[in-house]
């Protein structure tokens, strides 16, 4: 067994079995690339769970392909609000007295008169529309404020 000092990585043989020798410093800058890479794949992976989860609930929901579409179409959160509002058949009333969210403040959001709704209206309502937890970030995602 002969060890090269000026190699940051070695292969050894030892007893017959095969083992890597890795200078610490190398060794640590290998861990930090490996967790980045991990951390980066579980965003992935959150992200595309919750395109999945989306899509699954609202088709459970009874709501086309078209629907689907229209609802990714639409350039605003209140633009999506209000159609999902309407595919579910509800108005603005109705709505408010689901979610505790004022009618005023869904008007305002569906017309967009409102740049940054505030984190507790739009879990009120989407919640009370029928979006999952895990889906609300693609149904938000790339709209415009």
């Amino acid at each position: 067994m002969e060890i090269d000092k000026s190699k940051k990585v070695q292969l050894l043989k030892l007893n017959g079995e095969d083992y890597v020798l890795v200078e610490k410093n190398t060794y640590d800058e290998l861990l930090d690339k490996l967790e980045a890479l991990d951390t980066a794949l579980d965003i992935t992976r959150s992200r595309a769970n919750a395109s999945k989860d989306l899509l699954t609930a609202m088709l459970q929901e009874k709501l086309s392909v078209a629907q689907l579409r229209e609802i990714k179409g639409a350039k605003t959160i209140g633009g999506r609000l209000r159609l999902l509002r309407e595919m579910r058949n509800l108005d603005q009333r109705e709505l408010s007295d689901m979610s505790g969210v004022s009618q005023t403040t869904i008007s305002n959001l569906e017309n967009d008169r409102v740049s940054e709704p505030s984190f507790a209206s739009l879990d009120a309502l989407t919640t009370s529309l029928g979006v999952p937890a895990g889906a609300v970030y693609p149904f938000i995602k790339g709209v415009q404020s």
